[in-house]
């Protein structure tokens, strides 16, 4: 097991005064695969009340804050203790190629995982067009995994990690044509042409402690996760070219961004301009 302390700030300044507020934070670690959290603790500059809720999933938990007093600026502080497995994902085996093309062609397959394999231009942060899809290709021999990982080396190689040209609306489409972004940017991309090739794949958002030369490590991080006959939902961060491990600390999943938005609820304000600001420390005690 590798023990981490994971600390989360985030700074809110409002254009106008707030009167109160029903906020959920999705910052809590993932449970259901294995981690051990210890110790939550959350804090605000606000008088309120908070608590975890895992009503919505057993394995995903939000954190509520509801506070009923006047403030112009919020300020939270959430910190956690997360004891995570050792994970080696060069030890996971693929099937054999035949078998596992046999499954991935099965109704029942299709008929489980079909919600990450659609493409779905309503959602378009992680949707591309087969033109979009024409700067890039797919393996036509190996396994699954070995197709992914070639996917997953060409988005890194496409896109220039570089903050300040996105936000959090980007679509991958757009990106195509920027070919500049972060984590989400080059998440959502790669989820993109994962599932024009017909790869069941979902957006996965966490923590990330890799050193101080690993992309994303001082915010929320972005990656994918990719089902694989038999191996299951396995994690592929296309921004720092890398097959998951320990040292990535799961917070949820979804379709894209949208359903893993780190903060969401309600405001009671006259003015709807705000600037926020996030950090995100991760030390590794053991």
């Amino acid at each position: 097991m590798s023990l981490y302390q994971l600390q989360y700030k985030a700074s809110n300044a409002y254009a106008s005064q707030v009167w109160g507020a029903y906020l959920k934070f999705l910052i809590h670690p993932y449970s259901a695969i294995g981690a051990q959290i210890n110790k939550p603790y959350f804090s605000s500059n606000v008088e309120g009340e908070w608590w975890i809720s895992n009503a919505r999933q057993k394995e995903v938990s939000d954190i509520f804050f509801k506070s009923n007093t006047k403030f112009d600026s919020l300020e939270i502080k959430y910190s956690v203790l997360v004891d995570v497995p050792i994970n080696n994902p060069f030890e996971k085996i693929s099937l054999p190629i035949e078998l596992e093309k046999r499954i991935l062609d099965s109704n029942s397959w299709i008929i489980d995982n079909y919600r990450f394999i659609q493409s779905n231009p309503q959602r378009p942060k992680s949707y591309v067009s087969a033109s979009d899809c024409s700067a890039f290709y797919w393996l036509n021999e190996g396994n699954l995994l070995d197709k992914i990982i070639c996917l997953r080396d060409q988005v890194y190689h496409y896109i220039e990690f570089a903050s300040g040209h996105t936000n959090t609306s980007t679509c991958a489409a757009e990106i195509v044509i920027i070919k500049k972004g972060v984590c989400q940017d080059f998440t959502h991309l790669f989820l993109g042409l994962l599932r024009h090739f017909g790869v069941a794949s979902r957006y996965t958002s966490g923590y990330l402690h890799q050193g101080t030369e690993t992309r994303g490590a001082s915010q929320l991080h972005a990656w994918a996760e990719c089902h694989i006959p038999e191996i299951g939902w396995m994690g592929i961060d296309p921004t720092n070219n890398l097959l998951v491990d320990h040292h990535y600390i799961k917070i949820c999943h979804g379709y894209d961004y949208d359903d893993c938005l780190p903060v969401s609820g309600v405001l009671n304000s006259m003015g709807n301009q705000q600037s926020t600001e996030h950090q995100v420390i991760v030390q590794q005690i053991q």
